[in-house]
């Protein structure tokens, strides 16, 4: 049995049609195609421990970009005007 629920999206407030004979396909957005996920106490637990933080400060994968002394240097010295917000 298939039941069609109107407004109960929580993303576009649009109509959820529910597939009661399938879990996989259930329930499902007509519109923009939102479904409900079913998230394992652990990840909800990393994410609640995760929230309000930069993404730099939880992510391995994401850094703050390395600067080579050398190269600061050196492209200081070569377009030093470039750089100074005082120059004439």
């Amino acid at each position: 049995m298939t039941a069609i629920q109107t407004g109960t999206c929580p993303r576009c407030k649009s109509a959820v049609i529910d597939y009661q004979a399938s879990s996989e396909d259930s329930p499902t957005c007509l519109t923009c195609g939102w479904r409900e996920q079913q998230v394992s106490p652990d990840v909800q637990g990393e994410i609640n421990v995760s929230l309000g933080q930069s993404k730099l400060a939880i992510s391995p994968f994401i850094h703050a970009p390395i600067r080579v002394a050398w190269w600061k240097d050196r492209v200081l010295k070569e377009c030093s005007s470039l750089y100074d917000l005082n120059a004439g």
